[in-house]
This record gives C-alpha cells, structure tokens and sequence, in this order.
C-alpha cells in the first residue's frame, strides 16, 4: 500500500527534477521524475512472474486515481538511461495508460545490493508469491548473503571454522527475514531442480510443496518418465507414492507405472552388484573396482563381526 510520506516526497522534488536528462545532476537516494523512455528492464533474470492480467488492472485503476504514490527504484547505467531494481509492474501499466514520466528514487549501488533490493521489495509487496518464485527468490537471496560473507572472510583472513559459522548465519538471516524455518526455505529452493512440467504442477497448486520437493531429488530423465506416467494416468501424485519410487532400483515407466497402480513390486533380489545410484556416487574414490570390492569386503566383515558378538 503507498503511503502518505512517498507521495509528499515524490510531490517534493517532481518540479525541480522533472525532464532532467543528466545523471550527474541527481544526487543519490533522491526522488525525481524521470522519463519512462529512459527505463530499461533489471538485466539480471527476475525471480518474479509480471502481474496477470486482473493484478495489472487494479494498478492501473491505482495510477488512474492516486498517480504512482510509491517511487520505483532504479540506478543510473550507460547512454543517460536507467536500470529498474524495483517497480517493474508499475512502470508497465503507467506505459499502458500513457504516462511519460514516473516517480523514481535513484541508487547508485552494485549487481548484488541491487539483486538485494529487488527481491527484498518483491517479497514484502506482493500479496501473493507462488512457492516456486520463493525458491528462485530464496536461492538467488541465499547465494550473495554467503558471496558477500566470503568476500568479507577472505579480506579478514579468518579461518574453516569461522567461515562456516559465518555462512550459517546467511542462512539465520534468511530465516529471521522471511520467518520462514530453514527446512521450508530449503524446500522452497529445492522446487528450483523440478523440470518445468512439474514446476507448472506446483505453480497450479496441483501438486503439494512437499511431493514437489521429494521429485525434485530425481535427476532430469528421472523426472521426464514419472511426469509421462502421470500424465498418461492422469493422476496426481501421492507423498507416500514418490518415496517408494524413490526406492527403486531403476526407474522405468513400467516400474513406476505399477507403484501408481498400487500393484506389487518385485523386490529386488541380491546379486553382488551395486546399485548405479551408490556407484556413480562414489566412483571418483577409488582407482579401480578391486580396491572397491575390497574395502566393502573387510566393513562387511567387522559389521557381521559385531553382530555375532551380540548375539
């Protein structure tokens, strides 16, 4: 909601500031009306979706009324033009309703404070944000609070243990932010690794936060054969559902089709080789499949070792 201070402020300064076309005449911080054909989108791809169509019509009925009441926020870049960090949406319907000039306050500030800006605003103003815009947000957000941390670390010459505990603190800082747990903000940016199929299935609410999340540990093929199955079946999928795929030893259509159908699977019987998943996990560590064999071999024997002593 706009307020009351924005709007004097922006009264303020929109005479004496109007038209001006010169960066170095406009102080930082300060709110002035700039030209909307000077305006150029935030170069860095935005977490957020633009309004639909029924969001955009309420602004545009704001604007029509009141003016833009809140200034966007943008900072100066190349050519006398500049760069939108916040108010995207604003400067769209006031284009559509054909306005020349806006409100805006001028940063001067780096990429990743000006990341910072924009989806701090984003997250306080929209009165809905879908869980998968929370994961890009959260993700992206998480990323430069420990870029940041790190720079500061680095230049402090501090040591493994301090930089941890300094990277758990972005993690707090997110937390206290958002007030979200860090389990959920973690499961919000693990939506980010669902294919957009499946992203599409949250967005509409079709699929739970938390099965999403669960999909989103199977590898991008993985997800193309449940998706197919699914959709064929015309099913939504069950929590309980995808931790037994999950479970399996492959997964095929027809394995995953015969979960669904609450069939019986097959379990797997043992045969000395080892599952492609622990394979492929562990395949960097060792020189060759002997020295493997080996060291399961002797950790086999202590393990069995222990359960006769207990016996």
């Amino acid at each position: 909601m706009e307020n009351i201070a924005d709007k004097y402020l922006m009264k303020k300064f929109q005479d004496t500031n109007k038209g001006t076309n010169d960066h170095e005449k406009i102080e930082d911080n300060q709110i002035v009306e700039l030209q909307i054909d000077r305006l150029v989108p935030f170069k860095k791809q935005q977490p957020f979706s633009m309004y639909d169509d029924n969001k955009k019509q309420e602004v545009k009925e704001s604007i029509e009324k009141f003016g833009v009441l809140t200034p966007i926020i943008v900072r100066p870049i190349d050519n006398e033009k500049y760069e939108i960090i916040a108010g995207h949406n604003r400067v769209e319907c006031s284009k559509e309703l054909g306005k020349e000039s806006i409100p805006a306050k001028i940063m001067n500030i780096d990429d990743d404070d000006a990341t910072l800006i924009m989806i701090d605003t984003n997250l306080c103003s929209r009165d809905k944000i879908s869980p998968i815009e929370k994961g890009r947000a959260y993700k992206l957000k998480l990323e430069i609070l420990k870029k940041k941390t790190q720079e500061l670390l680095d230049s402090s010459n501090v040591d493994g243990d301090s930089l941890i505990r300094e990277s758990q603190k972005s993690v707090d800082k997110l937390t206290e932010e958002t007030k979200e747990s860090k389990s959920q903000i973690y499961r919000f940016i693990s939506l980010t690794n669902l294919n957009a199929d499946f992203q599409r299935l949250v967005e509409k609410e079709e699929m739970a936060i938390s099965v999403g999340s669960e999909v989103s540990t199977l590898n991008e093929q993985e997800q193309e054969i449940l998706y197919s199955v699914l959709d064929d079946k015309h099913k939504n999928l069950k929590l309980s559902e995808i931790q037994k795929i999950k479970n399996l030893e492959e997964i095929t259509y027809n394995s995953v089709s015969d979960i669904l159908e609450n069939k019986k699977v097959k379990k797997a019987s043992f045969t000395g080789k080892l599952n492609k998943k622990v394979a492929k996990k562990y395949k960097d560590k060792f020189n060759n499949d002997n020295d493997f064999t080996n060291l399961i071999d002797q950790l086999l024997e202590k393990y069995f070792e222990q359960e006769e002593n207990t016996l």
